[in-house]
């Protein structure tokens, strides 16, 4: 900027930096193997810009879908479809409870005895899959 320009100057907030700033620090993160920090600021990116495609990626692949298998009474039961749900909507329900039955979202809630309350008052077909989505 000319310093003699009377276009006022922009303030820049420094507690959130641009996209392409975290990515780039990102990158670098990893270049000195520093791989918890650039966890962190992936996971931040995609929280601080959900429609940067970059850092949405950046956060799947360093912050993966943690599946913790439990062994259920109704062994045999195909969970794909749930599984392939809970692939698709990791970020829009991460932190939460999810109730699932195939590919339909059953319940979602902050606790779980709230899903599985409300999903018990229902009739099902099948076990409904009960996950905490992280």
């Amino acid at each position: 900027m000319n310093p003699t320009s009377t276009e006022p100057r922009r303030r820049t907030d420094s507690r959130k930096p641009s996209a392409a700033a975290l990515a780039r620090k990102i990158r670098a993160l990893l270049d000195d193997q520093q791989i918890v920090a650039a966890k962190e600021a992936a996971a931040r990116g995609a929280k601080l810009f959900p429609d940067h495609k970059w850092l949405r990626q950046a956060d799947k692949v360093l912050n993966p879908t943690r599946v913790t298998v439990v062994p259920a009474r109704d062994r045999g039961a195909d969970r794909r479809k749930e599984y392939d749900w809970l692939r698709n909507h990791r970020e829009e329900y991460q932190g939460k409870w999810v109730v699932l039955l195939e590919d339909a979202l059953i319940a979602c809630g902050d606790s779980f005895e709230d899903v599985v309350g409300r999903a018990r008052s229902r009739d099902f077909k099948a076990r409904p899959l009960v996950h905490h989505v992280e």
